[in-house]
């Protein structure tokens, strides 16, 4: 009898494979974010962050493109559109608060994002439907994530743990969120144990890359502004 696909581990070569993802340090990091120019920082990002197999994954890289395919497949975007940010691509959290501490295979959660305009497009007209219908109720207690979402998608992206989980009404989303809690639990079988993990999505490469630029540079300017209050 077949296993539930939650309940089964990631298929992928167990052939070695050479290791080429240099450790990255958090004070190397804030070092160089600091010493950029906001001009230079986009391309810093997108070849020693983005273009790096994930820290998360560092030692399995075929796991982690298991992981692509497998979500490739069921969400109808290519391979390569995917990715992860926070410390699961950093290997620590570049959070303000939690700077520095390390990605944890047994704590951690696993920020996904898909960089594809068709899917930016089908899941907008479900979140459009979500915000339509609880953003004129004063009372609603979805009011923050109308916001939220409203805001985001001025600049081209959604966190779909914003929508609740209603596959009658949002089946897009629904189904995403709940793909994302598949991969968290065949990633069991891989003696990880995360937290929930969820998907952004971006309309577009520049969109991704303004976000991320826009969330280095807050991030620079807490440095900055801690280190004149010291």
């Amino acid at each position: 009898m077949n296993k539930p696909e939650r309940e089964t581990a990631f298929i992928f070569s167990s052939v070695k494979t050479i290791i080429g993802v240099s450790n990255l340090s958090a004070e190397d990091f804030r070092e160089t974010i600091n010493a950029l120019s906001e001009a230079e920082l986009p391309g810093y990002l997108r070849s020693h962050v983005r273009s790096r197999v994930p820290a998360a994954f560092a030692t399995q890289p075929l796991l982690w493109e298991a992981i692509r395919n497998w979500i490739a497949t069921r969400v109808r975007v290519d391979p390569h559109e995917i990715g992860l940010s926070g410390s699961a691509q950093l290997g620590f959290s570049s959070a303000p608060q939690q700077f520095g501490q390390a990605f944890s295979s047994n704590r951690s959660d696993l920020d996904f994002f898909i960089v594809n305009g068709a899917l930016f497009d089908a899941l907008a007209v479900e979140i459009r439907q979500f915000c339509s219908k609880y953003g004129a109720a004063t009372a609603s207690r979805y009011l923050d994530q109308v916001e939220t979402l409203r805001r985001t998608e001025s600049r081209g992206f959604f966190d779909l743990k914003q929508i609740p989980a209603d596959h009658d009404k949002y089946p897009r989303c629904a189904d995403m969120n709940n793909r994302a809690s598949i991969v968290v639990d065949k990633l069991k079988r891989h003696q990880f144990v995360l937290k929930h993990s969820f998907f952004r999505v971006y309309r577009s490469w520049h969109s991704f890359s303004n976000q991320t630029t826009t969330t280095y540079l807050r991030l620079r300017n807490t440095w900055r502004s801690a280190k004149r209050s010291a």
